[in-house]
């Protein structure tokens, strides 16, 4: 893939998560028991400042025990854990309090099958991109996502000669949703800006007349700087009006509201996240790239997470030594009573001979 290319189309997603070494180092262990309780521990090591100011994006509260300490002579290290009683209990922590935290939802499945007893647990993160109002797929298929992801984020090397090609060929379309996604995310607010001003020097017609204009306009500008100032000036030289500022500021509320998404956009992307899951008894299937023990592991999902959500699951079983036991128990003594019987019967039958 032609990487430069893609990095001018979409410079916070490789700058990121491929420029970056990371600012915090967030690692999340949840532990399954067999009582269907979840154990959430979460580690966060990095500046201080960056961790207490709450850098890491986690929907972490008072109601998590919590230890900071100095690991180091310019990192220190949080920790942070909670027993849940259940997934319910969970799912209403990792939902969170506002709009600027990571968010997943998790669901805990358990099967009895006399001599095991089978676990699946899954967790689905939200996608944290603040330009939503475009899927990717309408762009690029599922399956040259999925490539490029291996490739460029988790180093996998390509199967096969035409997966490069397959990927080369989508490079032009990754830019594509990129423009249009961050356009349709700022055009939105504007045009409720301009219902909200109510100014017929500036109406919802005029800007959507303009609309295709206003959007080469943006994609054709400079990557850095955009964000809010592409609307008060490219919008201007295009709509040429000064009403255009007035439309801003009558839903500033909302341009604030994208303005901190972008910045906790950022946020993320400066940090590394990995996530692991203890299960009990035997892992049996997941489709988490490292499995050690009873433990999976997942790195660099993060970059999944701003295309859409993404899912890591894993399952296990556990041997019911108490079933194979009683089991074993029923077949002596059906047994015995069978052999008792047969004893018996042929006793009766020399008595009467």
């Amino acid at each position: 893939m032609n990487t430069s290319r893609l990095t001018a189309g979409m410079p916070l997603l490789l700058s990121g998560l491929v420029v970056l070494s990371g600012c915090l180092e967030v690692d999340t262990t949840t532990e399954v028991r067999r009582d269907g309780s979840l154990v959430r521990t979460v580690t966060v090591k990095g500046d201080s400042s960056s961790i207490l100011a709450g850098g890491h994006g986690l929907p972490l509260d008072s109601s998590w025990e919590m230890t900071v300490e100095k690991v180091g002579e310019k990192k220190h290290l949080l920790t942070a854990s909670r027993v849940f009683e259940d997934v319910a209990s969970m799912n209403d922590a990792l939902r969170g309090k506002g709009d600027l935290t990571l968010r997943s939802r998790v669901a805990l499945e358990e099967e009895f099958l006399w001599f095991f007893t089978a676990y699946r647990y899954q967790e689905v993160y939200e996608t944290f991109n603040p330009y939503v109002r475009i899927p990717i797929t309408d762009y690029v298929s599922p399956k040259e996502l999925d490539l490029w992801l291996r490739h460029e984020i988790y180093e996998e090397p390509y199967r096969f000669k035409g997966d490069s090609l397959s990927v080369d060929d989508a490079s032009d379309r990754y830019e594509q949703w990129y423009a249009r996604s961050f356009f349709e995310s700022y055009y939105a607010l504007f045009l409720k800006g301009v219902e909200l001003l109510g100014d017929p020097a500036l109406t919802r017609e005029d800007v959507e007349s303009k609309k295709e204009e206003l959007f080469q306009a943006v994609s054709e500008s400079s990557p850095e700087p955009k964000r809010a100032l592409i609307v008060g000036e490219l919008f201007q030289n295009v709509l040429r009006t000064e009403r255009v500022q007035a439309a801003i500021e009558a839903n500033a509320r909302g341009f604030e509201e994208l303005e901190r998404k972008e910045a906790f956009e950022s946020r993320v992307f400066s940090n590394d996240y990995e996530a692991h899951v203890a299960m009990p008894g035997l892992i049996t299937d997941t489709n988490a790239p490292t499995v050690e023990g009873n433990r999976a592991s997942w790195s660099k999902f993060m970059t999944s997470c701003y295309f859409g959500e993404y899912e890591i699951w894993v399952e296990s079983r556990v041997v019911n030594w108490w079933a194979i036991i009683l089991t074993g128990a029923l077949m002596l003594i059906g047994v015995t009573l069978y052999a008792f019987g047969i004893l018996k019967r042929r006793a009766a039958q020399v008595a009467s001979s």
